[in-house]
């Protein structure tokens, strides 16, 4: 069983510490290294890349978003799940804008974390369901026209995306629609050259910034 590298950007030395603690128990999660802000953390990333980032918002002298951004021109394969107190709507809208591959709450609890943990590992996102119905909620879809490449998606494309942001894995996308999961792997695929997009984060913000999510 492969061991996952993790990093934790927080500006408050007793949660760090105490959120390693809670992921060096994880069976398939370890902490490589703390950092105290955005700019700790890009200089710990340039000596040691971690699978996972779990990004505070919050922090002095480079915030979350900022920092994301740099790991994401930077570190194309590291994936960056949201860790914040921080539970506006405008906040996780604007984190799943940028691309990033899951949010949580500081007070989530262990079992939550190391499901989300597992989940990003394996399908590169993890949406929970108030997340993933606040995504497609008409109120925070886009005015403008969808691209030509959106609108040219097709029937089967919409619907296998739009399972996709609701963090449905292959596995389960494929038994909900009575297909076999190597279809599904390859609509996935599909949907991830027509949009550009590297990975399952970058796919659901496309699909958030077309408005195509029901």
């Amino acid at each position: 069983m492969k061991l996952y590298q993790i990093a934790i950007a927080d500006d408050h030395a007793l949660f760090r510490s105490g959120l390693a603690e809670i992921i060096n128990h994880f069976k398939q999660f370890s902490v490589l290294f703390c950092a105290e802000d955005g700019n700790d953390l890009l200089d710990k990333m340039a000596e040691n890349q971690p699978d996972i980032v779990l990004l505070d918002l919050n922090m002095p002298d480079m915030d979350g978003f900022d920092a994301f951004q740099k790991i994401k021109e930077l570190y194309e394969d590291v994936k960056v799940i949201v860790l914040s107190m921080f539970d506006e709507e405008k906040y996780i809208l604007h984190s799943f804008q940028l691309g990033v591959n899951g949010y949580l709450l500081k007070n989530t609890d262990p079992e939550i974390l190391e499901e989300a943990l597992s989940k990003v590992v394996e399908d590169g996102i993890y949406l929970t369901p108030p997340i993933a119905r606040l995504l497609a909620s008409d109120v925070y879809r886009p005015k403008r026209k969808p691209s030509l490449v959106a609108q040219r998606l097709t029937d089967r494309e919409k619907e296998i995306l739009s399972l996709i942001t609701q963090g449905m894995t292959n596995k389960e996308i494929g038994e909900k629609m009575c297909l076999a999961k190597r279809t599904i792997d390859g609509q996935r695929q599909t949907l991830l050259d027509k949009s550009d997009s590297k990975n399952t984060a970058e796919l659901v913000a496309w699909a958030f910034r077309e408005g195509l999510l029901k």
